[in-house]
């Protein structure tokens, strides 16, 4: 059965008066992947109403690609930036012994880069994420952009999977005993910043999801 015999499927059911609970129990009997059924259903609104009402479906716009691509790739140029500029502060205020005039140059110039990066993605970051709120307010359908969940996707995983390597490395480092307060604080940088945009684009995939049933019957 393809997606669109599915929404067939579920369309008919939900005129006959099937409840949503039991299309679903339905489905898993038949074997089907409770994402694609939870899908389905999602399709149609839960209102008052004789027949089954679709949702809007989300198609992004190409000015909405332009600017969720350029609020992704702002804030992963700001993360990256404030990264290498708290490494090189770690390596300044606590220098390795054998660093020689090379390696103090590098951290200078790590400084410059990533303070220059800061200073012209920063601003670029928060003006499309303050627009993109304003748009949100706007149209509510504007948050459920698939561009937008496939970056926000993307990015939780990006940021999980460095947060579970930086774990891996500190702990590595503390068992073969080179956990200097240095590479502590170098594993804390890159662990902060990683749960930073975990939580915060987690939390608003969650706020976009409450924000969708938020109205509707039985919610």
């Amino acid at each position: 059965m393809k997606r669109d015999e599915l929404l067939d499927f579920v369309r008919a059911a939900l005129a006959a008066g099937e409840s949503r609970v039991r299309i679903a129990e339905a489905f898993q009997q038949a074997g089907w992947d409770e994402g694609e059924v939870r899908a389905a259903l999602d399709s149609f609104a839960e209102v008052d109403f004789a027949i089954p009402v679709p949702r809007p479906l989300a198609r992004p716009s190409a000015r909405e690609s332009f600017l969720y691509l350029l609020l992704f790739s702002a804030f992963y140029m700001v993360a990256i930036a404030m990264g290498r500029i708290l490494y090189q502060l770690i390596d300044l205020a606590l220098p390795d012994p054998q660093a020689n005039r090379y390696m103090v140059q590098g951290i200078e110039e790590g400084l410059r880069w990533g303070a220059s990066m800061l200073i012209v993605f920063l601003p670029v970051y928060l003006l499309i994420d303050r627009k993109i709120e304003g748009l949100k307010r706007i149209d509510p359908t504007h948050g459920r952009s698939g561009v937008r969940r496939w970056l926000t996707s993307l990015t939780l995983y990006v940021a999980a999977l460095t947060l579970l390597s930086d774990a891996g490395y500190l702990l590595y480092a503390l068992l073969n005993g080179e956990l200097a307060l240095r590479v502590l604080l170098k594993g804390l940088v890159i662990g902060g910043i990683a749960a930073f945009a975990l939580m915060r684009f987690l939390g608003e995939m969650r706020a976009d999801e409450a924000t969708k049933h938020k109205g509707e019957p039985g919610q």
